[in-house]
């Protein structure tokens, strides 16, 4: 581990939310980790937890990837399960990561999706605050998305926020609440058999800030799933 990697473990908080899932079996389903702490130089301390919040049950000598999202950078890493403890409560100890990967989050894959959403804005310009519209999302990346809809939503620099609803398998029914702000808009091509007006895509930032840490590590779970199923190479934007 180098030094540069050794900085960003120091950096890590008690409490940071990272999005786990195991690396040497056909169990695909994504965890909840809760950072707990570390003795220096020899591991890391997490809890875990499914999507549900029940305690996951983890083998020992089990390797798990983690990733966060930390100072507007991904943060991931690889580490093997080295003792469990479940007494006062689940407590697993993971050996010290042999490489940690950090990289801006604007470079990350952007993955094309259909996942229809409702959308409320808030510029009071258009059809005034708490106006809400049906869209749907044609890409998704971690740090924001394309959102198509019949009319625009608003202007470059206007807020809005989406539900969304999944449709994939491993985490039917859970739902993406975020804000968001408009970076671009632009006219979807027309097709010369289409009677309707063109649809409108926006370019959407997602406000990390704002987002609580349960639904950051829900996108994450989704992109890393839906990147993986349909293996498209990354894209800058």
């Amino acid at each position: 581990m180098t030094n540069k990697d050794t900085q960003l473990i120091e950096q890590f908080q008690i409490g940071d939310r990272f999005n786990a899932r195991k690396t040497n079996s056909s169990d695909e389903s994504c965890y909840q980790a809760e950072f707990i702490g570390c003795i220096p130089g020899q591991c890391l301390l997490f809890r875990l937890q499914d999507l549900n919040g029940k305690t996951a049950k983890i083998p020992k000598d089990e390797t798990l990837e983690l990733r966060t999202v930390m100072n507007g950078e991904i943060i991931a890493f690889q580490s093997r399960v080295t003792y469990l403890a479940n007494k006062p409560f689940q407590l697993i100890y993971l050996d010290m990561p042999e490489k940690i990967f950090s990289g801006n989050h604007r470079v990350w894959p952007r993955v094309p999706v259909v996942e229809y959403i409702n959308i409320e804005t808030d510029n009071g310009k258009l059809n005034g605050p708490g106006h809400f519209r049906k869209g749907r999302i044609a890409n998704i990346s971690l740090s924001g998305a394309r959102v198509d809809a019949s009319e625009k939503l608003g202007n470059p620099g206007d807020r809005i926020k989406i539900q969304a609803q999944l449709s994939d398998d491993q985490l039917m029914g859970k739902t993406i609440d975020a804000n968001a702000i408009i970076r671009q808009t632009g006219n979807i091509q027309k097709q010369t058999f289409q009677k309707r007006p063109p649809w409108v895509s926006h370019g959407i930032e997602f406000d990390l800030l704002t987002m609580k840490e349960e639904q950051k590590i829900l996108l994450q779970a989704y992109v890393y799933e839906q990147a993986k199923n349909q293996k498209y190479p990354a894209r800058k934007h």
